[in-house]
């Protein structure tokens, strides 16, 4: 049985097991996963590199912007929001000088308004949902795409939502 990247598996409380296509398991049989930390991160992310984009998805089979960041920041124990403008809410706000990997950077549309969000890989590095999910170059403007020699995306804010 195969289990979607950062599903909750909830298990009863009177054995510790839940039920999959009317099989029990115990979550003693399952393999736990030992605390993340941000230097985790590229090994989480890269499962999802080349997963096509899908407007509310969120699995492998389909994702959007705030989808994978939502869903990424699960293997860290973190709830966030849906969307991208309300996951902007929170957090801690950082500048560009002072990115680190994980953090959440947010970009606006023409008219000024959040529409969308990536994980920082490292200060010039972010991995989005964007067609697919892509790592791309970031800079103080935004994502940069080579291919096409322009931004992408215009750089509105970024977020810190993880503390190490």
């Amino acid at each position: 049985i195969n289990i979607v990247l950062g599903s909750y598996i909830y298990a009863n409380d009177i054995d510790n097991c839940f039920v999959l296509n009317n099989n029990k398991f115990s979550i003693n049989d399952c393999k736990l996963v030992n605390k993340l930390f941000l230097k985790d991160l590229p090994l989480i992310v890269r499962k999802y590199v080349n997963t096509p984009y899908l407007w509310g998805g969120r699995s492998p089979y389909g994702i959007d912007c705030s989808g994978f960041t939502q869903m990424v920041y699960r293997f860290f124990g973190l709830d966030i929001p849906r969307d991208a403008i309300d996951q902007s809410k929170i957090g801690f706000n950082i500048e560009y000088d002072s990115v680190k990997q994980g953090d959440l950077a947010f970009f606006k549309n023409e008219n000024g308004l959040i529409n969308h969000v990536g994980i920082v890989l490292k200060k010039n590095k972010i991995i989005h949902a964007s067609g697919y999910v892509r790592i791309d170059d970031l800079d103080n403007n935004g994502i940069y795409k080579k291919s096409f020699s322009n931004y992408s995306h215009k750089l509105s804010l970024i977020k810190r939502i993880i503390q190490e």
